[in-house]
């Protein structure tokens, strides 16, 4: 019989269908989270869930409902913040007993998915365990658990934790030194080296992944005990050294789990020398599974708390400050700087911003790790409000909120060109302002500019599930154009969210949307197409053009030349449509968020 089926035919252990429960008592719970809150327990506003008590001799019941502010149900068997407001029941009907955290589960049983509310029956199953029965609102069992055992924990312990003050609630990974702890060798060991083999790592991780698990499961099905010493150079590293095998580090995660499973039966040891009986032995000795031998000497890993307090980036004591880079290259060298000159006078047609919130985008990637093609600072749009206008500035006052682009980079506080910025909705957030300047600039610029859209025409746009892609769709549909997207089918839902039918989607990781679309068209094909994509993409979207089409490219890998296009494609017309700078008067009109556009030199298409 289906789950569901043979729910509707069963009830919960204890019925819960009678409610409020016969003879039970009413218990206040009114103040119930400001006393747990008195006494360490720190619920915040997702987990309030308890809304009614009673108790019965030694049961408890409640009614649960999941808070506003835990979100939906959606993606879960059982939403956790309904869970644990159901156990709150037991601490909040003893407000004098110690305090006491779930520690272990026994039978835990999901009856039905999707509740955002639930009756709850907790009653004594052992000297220092409860059971838990959950049902919906006609008394049928959602989840039921035999036994939940709690441990006491110390008010300072509690505290501590949920407090977030200092390292307490860091910790970090680190190898440390290792003794040998026996002499005793296991009867047999057989060393796998899992060497590299390939250079490409995506194609060594799939190799070496396979290789490890050909090795491990055949060892362990067949020897019933021993060890199997799995052996990477380069998979993990110690302070100082950089991880050189990334396809190594898959197979320390795979035979981890497989360590798991089999106890005392699998070491990983990351070698800076080819393993011999002697480095085994080593290996072998300080009885772990996870061990380093550098130089003939064996580390292990321990986790402390974290003391990496300069790893946390602190902004300067005092004036304005922005995220900065060291040196380019990696993340590792992000780093917040002061602001320099931020208290410079203003020129003419600038005002000064203080910045509520600043986008981070691809570009700032680029940037972080060196690959922009010219000197450029991490944040060129954001959010904020006017707090200094400069000479002849009269589109802004000081307290206007603006939104726009930061050619020189973005800090807490910095001047910007008037030329460059907006007045702010009102009913816009700074976090949503300030990501939208870059991402619909691109697509009114390659729209407008580039292509002189006509209504009517059909756009194809690859990727339209990105950034730029989604402010293309919204933009191609003001400008009364006919739309066709691509994205991967992960993000078909998605795609069909904004309003596409399945005539307008295909796979962006196939090449099928060529034929797709070329026949939705009737053999017409698109007249622009906003393209992402790279190699043979290119081409299929370059065929799918129809005569004096325009093919829009936003793509750094695949660049091609226009001369080439035009032999190969004739009458198709290319063009880069990336803005690569933010400076660029021309494109700070973005028509489907600024209906009220007041660019100077704007050409009226989004009006």
């Amino acid at each position: 019989m289906p789950r569901d089926a043979a729910r509707r035919h069963r009830r919960a252990a204890a019925d819960l269908s009678v409610w409020p429960p016969a003879g039970a008592t009413a218990v206040a719970v009114s103040d119930g989270y400001q006393r747990l809150a008195e006494r360490g327990y720190g619920y915040g506003p997702a987990f309030r869930g308890l809304t009614a008590m009673w108790a019965r001799g030694d049961e408890l019941f409640a009614e649960v409902r999941l808070p506003e502010a835990a979100g939906g149900v959606t993606g879960f068997g059982l939403h956790p913040a309904l869970l644990d407001a159901a156990l709150h029941t037991a601490v909040m009907a003893n407000p004098d007993a110690e305090l006491v955290l779930p520690f272990s589960w026994q039978r835990v049983s999901l009856h039905a998915s999707g509740a955002s509310a639930v009756r709850v029956r907790i009653a004594p199953a052992g000297p220092s365990a409860v059971s838990v029965e959950l049902a919906d609102d006609l008394g049928l069992p959602v989840l039921s658990v035999a036994a939940m055992v709690a441990r006491p924990v110390s008010e300072q312990q509690l505290r501590a934790v949920l407090s977030g003050a200092g390292p307490d609630r860091l910790f970090e990974v680190i190898w440390s030194p290792a003794t040998a702890t026996s002499t005793d060798a296991p009867a047999s060991y057989r060393v796998f080296e899992c060497a590299a083999a390939v250079d490409d790592p995506v194609t060594a991780t799939y190799e070496r992944t396979h290789h490890a698990l050909a090795a491990v499961q055949p060892w362990l099905a067949e020897h019933a005990s021993g060890v199997l010493l799995m052996v990477t150079r380069g998979a993990v590293a110690l302070p100082g050294e950089d991880v050189t095998d990334l396809a190594g580090a898959a197979v320390w995660g795979l035979v981890r789990s497989a360590q798991t499973e089999n106890p005392g039966r699998l070491i990983l040891v990351d070698s800076d020398v080819p393993l011999d009986d002697s480095a085994a032995a080593t290996a072998m000795a300080v009885g772990e599974p996870q061990v380093l031998l550098r130089n003939g000497q064996a580390y292990t890993p321990r986790v402390h708390a974290s003391r990496a307090v300069d790893g946390i980036l602190v902004p300067p004591g005092d004036g304005p400050w922005r995220l900065g880079l060291s040196s380019a290259g990696t993340f590792e060298n992000l780093r917040l700087e002061p602001v320099p000159n931020a208290g410079a006078p203003l020129g003419p047609g600038q005002v000064r911003v203080d910045m509520r919130a600043i986008a981070a985008n691809f570009r700032d990637i680029m940037i972080t790790l060196g690959m922009f093609t010219h000197d450029a600072l991490i944040g060129g749009e954001g959010a904020g409000v006017v707090v200094e206008v400069g000479p002849g500035v009269t589109e802004f006052a000081v307290g206007d909120s603006v939104y726009g682009f930061f050619p020189d980079g973005s800090g807490t506080l910095v001047a910007g060109d008037v030329r460059l910025l907006l007045p702010m909705p009102a009913d816009w957030s700074y976090a949503e302002a300030a990501a939208i300047s870059a991402v619909f600039t691109t697509a009114y610029y390659a729209f407008v500019h580039l292509a002189d859209v006509q209504p009517g025409q059909r756009v194809l746009v690859h990727a339209a599930t990105g950034g730029v892609g989604m402010a293309a769709v919204q933009l191609a549909r003001h400008l009364g154009l006919e739309v066709f997207a691509t994205a991967s089918k992960s993000k078909w839902d998605t795609l069909r969210a904004m309003g596409f039918d399945e005539d307008h989607i295909s796979d962006s990781r196939s090449l099928e949307f060529e034929d797709k679309f070329r026949a939705v068209t009737g053999g017409r094909g698109m007249d622009v197409v906003l393209d992402s994509l790279a190699g043979e993409f290119v081409d299929a979207s370059l065929r799918l053009l129809g005569p004096g089409g325009v093919f829009l490219e936003m793509g750094k890998t695949d660049i091609r030349d226009p001369g080439v296009i035009a032999q190969e494609y004739p009458g198709c017309a290319t063009a880069p449509s990336t803005c690569s700078s933010p400076a660029v008067p021309a494109c700070t009109s973005t028509c489907s968020s600024w209906p009220h556009c007041s660019t100077p030199g704007c050409c009226d298409r989004c009006r």
